[in-house]
């Protein structure tokens, strides 16, 4: 039991980084708008418009300022995940705690999930390297 809790954690920390990241990307998109523009029109972007932005907002911001539509995909096809594990993956039933074949499919499903989020995470920091060039 305690490992598969060690497991949401650390699922739940590879959202937290997607999160971060995609706070990144977009405020280093938004640097650059402010500096290619600067004396020309105004832009007031403030990092304050995505500090408490969840993920599916930020989301939807990145995919204003990027084409990476296979990352954007893999993104969106998380949210749903990410949410079920936030808001009910401690929740066992006393039925799946005795049932040890449950809990290893949860943390089956947990291992593809943060996976595919350790993907996207690589992907993203991919794009924020483009806009670093």
């Amino acid at each position: 039991m305690r490992k598969y809790i060690d497991d949401i954690t650390a699922t739940l920390a590879k959202f937290q980084y997607i999160e971060e990241f995609l706070r990144m990307y977009i405020q280093k998109v938004n640097s650059r708008i402010r500096k290619t523009m600067k004396g020309k029109i105004p832009y007031k972007y403030s990092e304050k418009w995505v500090k408490k932005d969840s993920l599916g907002t930020l989301i939807d911001k990145f995919e204003k300022n990027n084409d990476n539509k296979i990352l954007i995909k893999r993104l969106k096809s998380l949210v749903p995940e990410r949410n079920k594990i936030a808001h009910k993956g401690l929740l066992i039933t006393r039925d799946q705690i005795v049932n040890v074949s449950s809990v290893k499919l949860k943390k089956e499903k947990l291992k593809k999930i943060r996976i595919s989020a350790g993907v996207a995470l690589n992907r993203i920091n991919d794009e924020i390297r483009k806009i670093e060039k």
